[in-house]
């Protein structure tokens, strides 16, 4: 520390002047500046004692307060964070960062109407605080409130030009609604601000991953990772690209790797079965999609998986079992339905799949593939007036449905329907000529036709 007298430096630990005997004192300005130094180093232990020396000499210093919560809230003590914040913002009204940073630990409580009052105060307090409106935008992000909060985004780029945030929190907007060009875009924007943003590669990965350009994906989960290559949520993604492009082994790979990063990292454990799954490994895919249900027994898509891999396996009870699981965790998912009617029929229980269909067409009258397999357990009945009800509101819905055709047809020659049934076969071959059930039935038709003729 240098002497104010004599302009000689000492060490920090000394209380006097080496040279003229001078009385040396820290203000709480210098304690800030070496318990910033201390965190940047992760010191956080002696950052903190110096906050707390520069608060002994100032407790109501606003700067100390808002650092000793910073650093609380980057040990995960939010609880003690959020009393500092608001200690920094009561001694100092002019503190916005504090007040912001309050509601962002109230935001992510789920208090979301106190945090935006907060962020409200803050901007009218300090209108040209880009942190205050994105700090909002994602408060809205958070509602599903999706336009606002690109707004927000929006202002805040405006204020701060070089704030690159706002670009990736709008990109993550326009992936919620399904706009993956247009993400890709503002990805690409936080990019040009940042090209070591490892998040924004990775974001932009997962855009270009619902687009199904895999590959591009791939060259930016792999940029990403050069930069950081310790998210598991990256490593996976990585994997999911690679299982898209086919290349299942170099997708187990990935996934390990993210699974060594986060032994509790379920998702990998759940992609993992997936590739396993495809490879035709059943028993493999299945141990993984046990482990990740160990992790968490609530991932309706492990659940539907596994009853997936049990269906390959021939364990049929046990995969409608799953499928049951996943649709209470998940009502609205009809496809689940779907998939265990499908079982059923498979396995030629038609009463049973055709009360899971009703159920389903309860809810969508017009679902073609629940209408085409409740017409086909009924044929499996042979209640064939009760299959063509079923196909022709198929065939009123999607007149090129070649499949209803041909099932309409099977039907109408079942009921001995036989010109009835041999236009159904055609039509069905004018949308599928190389149908070749299609084919035998209509020779059998004409066959029938010409010995009733005779």
């Amino acid at each position: 520390m240098q002497c104010p007298f004599c302009n000689v430096e000492n060490p920090d630990d000394v209380e006097a002047c080496s040279s003229c005997g001078a009385k040396l004192i820290k203000t709480p300005f210098d304690l800030i500046e070496e318990a910033l130094l201390f965190n940047q180093q992760g010191k956080k232990v002696d950052a903190l004692n110096k906050l707390d020396d520069a608060l002994k000499l100032d407790p109501k210093n606003g700067d100390a307060l808002f650092n000793k919560g910073f650093i609380l809230e980057e040990l995960n003590q939010v609880d003690e964070a959020l009393k500092y914040y608001d200690l920094a913002s009561q001694n100092d009204p002019n503190n916005v960062i504090a007040v912001v940073a309050k509601g962002n630990i109230l935001s992510d409580k789920g208090s979301l109407d106190e945090a935006l009052a907060l962020f409200n105060l803050a901007i009218k307090s300090e209108p040209s605080f880009a942190l205050a409106y994105n700090a909002k935008g994602v408060l809205y992000q958070k509602k599903g409130m999706y336009e606002k909060a690109i707004k927000c985004y929006n202002k805040a780029q405006e204020l701060s030009p070089e704030f690159d945030l706002p670009w990736i929190n709008m990109g993550i907007c326009y992936t919620m609604i399904g706009d993956y060009e247009t993400a890709d875009g503002m990805f690409d924007r936080a990019l040009y601000l940042d090209p070591n943003n490892a998040s924004a590669w990775f974001y932009k990965a997962n855009a270009l991953s619902n687009m199904e350009k895999h590959e591009e994906a791939l060259k930016c989960f792999d940029k990403g990772i050069i930069i950081d290559d310790a998210q598991a949520s990256a490593w996976d993604g990585r994997g999911l690209a690679l299982a898209n492009l086919f290349k299942w082994f170099d997708a187990l790979e990935s996934f390990d790797k993210a699974l060594q990063l986060d032994p509790t990292y379920y998702v990998s454990y759940n992609n993992k079965g997936y590739v396993y799954y495809n490879l035709n490994k059943f028993e493999q895919a299945l141990e993984n999609f046990d482990k990740a249900l160990e992790i968490n027994d609530g991932y309706v898509l492990a659940w539907i998986n596994k009853g997936l891999a049990l269906d390959s396996l021939e364990r049929f009870d046990d995969a409608i079992a799953c499928l049951d699981t996943a649709f209470k965790l998940d009502p609205e998912n009809i496809w689940v339905l779907n998939r265990k009617g499908f079982i059923l029929f498979s396995i030629e229980r038609f009463n049973e799949a055709i009360e899971v269909f009703d159920i389903v067409l309860e809810r969508n009258p017009d679902d073609t593939y629940a209408l085409s397999l409740k017409g086909s357990s009924f044929d499996g009945l042979k209640i064939y007036d009760g299959a063509l009800e079923c196909f022709n509101k198929v065939l009123n819905i999607d007149q090129s449905d070649a499949f209803a055709w041909l099932s309409k047809g099977s039907a109408l020659y079942s009921l001995k329907r036989y010109e009835e049934a041999l236009s159904c076969f055609e039509r069905a071959l004018e949308i599928d000529e190389q149908n070749l059930e299609a084919k035998q039935f209509k020779e059998l038709c004409l066959e029938k036709m010409q010995h009733k003729d005779i």
